[in-house]
């Protein structure tokens, strides 16, 4: 009597973010399919992106490292020799169409096997406006659906899913024993002016201020003049965000995922200048999303700021966590797939 082979699927994703969203939704899907997970180092000589295979390698258990598949005849073979049936795609963010990325080449290599693809979109703007549509986009939340429809028109199957990797953040958070909420912690970004805000900043900050500076880890911006002029008041930090946020009395940030994890655990904080990166996202959505919707502050002058930072927003977090569906995210993403491949397999 022969066993049948469990299905499988392949989850492949290029940028640590989509990757650590998507960690939750991974480990459940072992219970019921065979999984192998493609990361790509920091270093990629064919695409402009990289950094999700320390994540997986952080999270999960066996990670296949795929630099070896770069060339285009091994990713064929990849996937004629021995497909899946079912591929799971982070994330891409190229509304400009400049940047490449593996999502792009591994879509078309499906669509040319006829696998199934998904792309989940883990915030309103990691879209891609040139690159094919998958079969189904899983969205975030009903804004981030709303762009999508918007860049692809034409694309019908749109599943919100809500966010797993911030429920994964709030069943892990241990709040510390005592009141530690003393500072003002600022992370950057890369594409963002961070000297201007830091400028802002300090001739905002009072003598009792301290502000602590997280850069992003593709942030290679040289802030040391800005640091110099206000040296008193503000510091680098190589603290990580899980340690910082137990010390936040607010969060500055741009669009960063770091603001949506702040916000979800309750701490006040504000945008600046969110339109610099979000460009066309922004304008479609009248504003950065969480401040249009009253969970966060959007400040686009040193006045703004001053004022978010004298009037702190404490959020809605069980109104927030209803939106980005925080308490069943990854079920709700696990039982749309498992439907998915049955709809396949019965076919």
């Amino acid at each position: 009597m022969t066993t049948k082979t469990k299905p499988r699927i392949d989850i492949a994703a290029s940028l640590p973010g989509p990757a650590e969203a998507l960690v939750p939704v991974v480990k459940t899907l072992g219970k019921y399919f065979q999984c192998r997970v493609i990361g790509y180092d920091k270093k990629q000589s064919d695409y402009d992106t990289g950094g999700s295979l320390s994540v997986w390698r952080t999270h999960l258990h066996d990670p296949a490292d795929v630099i070896a598949l770069e060339q285009h005849i091994d990713r064929q073979t990849c996937f004629s020799n021995n497909p899946p049936d079912l591929l799971l795609l982070g994330a891409v963010n190229d509304l400009t169409g400049r940047r490449r990325f593996p999502e792009e080449d591994l879509i078309a290599d499906a669509r040319r096997h006829d696998i199934p693809t998904i792309q989940f979109i883990d915030n309103w703007f990691a879209w891609s406006a040139t690159a094919a549509s998958p079969d189904w986009f899983f969205t975030v939340d009903a804004d981030c659906r709303a762009v999508g429809e918007a860049f692809h028109p034409r694309m019908k199957n749109y599943f919100t899913c809500g966010h797993p990797g911030l429920q994964h953040l709030l069943n892990a958070h241990q709040p510390p024993a005592g009141p530690v909420k003393n500072d003002l912690i600022y992370f950057t970004q890369p594409g963002a002016d961070s000297a201007r805000t830091l400028n802002w900043l300090g001739e905002i900050l009072t003598a009792g201020d301290r502000l602590l500076i997280k850069k992003h880890p593709r942030d290679d911006a040289d802030l040391t003049h800005v640091l110099a002029r206000f040296d008193r008041r503000m510091h680098l930090t190589a603290d990580p965000p899980e340690v910082l946020f137990h010390r936040a009395r607010q969060v500055i940030t741009h669009t960063s995922v770091v603001g949506l994890k702040a916000i979800l655990l309750g701490i006040p904080t504000i945008h600046v200048c969110p339109q610099a990166i979000m460009g066309a996202t922004h304008d479609l959505l009248g504003g950065y999303p969480l401040a249009q919707a009253g969970f966060s502050r959007e400040a686009n002058s040193p006045g703004e700021l001053k004022q978010a930072l004298a009037g702190p927003l404490y959020p809605d977090t069980a109104k927030l966590a209803q939106r980005f569906y925080i308490h069943s995210a990854t079920q709700r993403a696990v039982a749309k797939i498992k439907n998915l491949i049955h709809d396949k397999e019965t076919q």
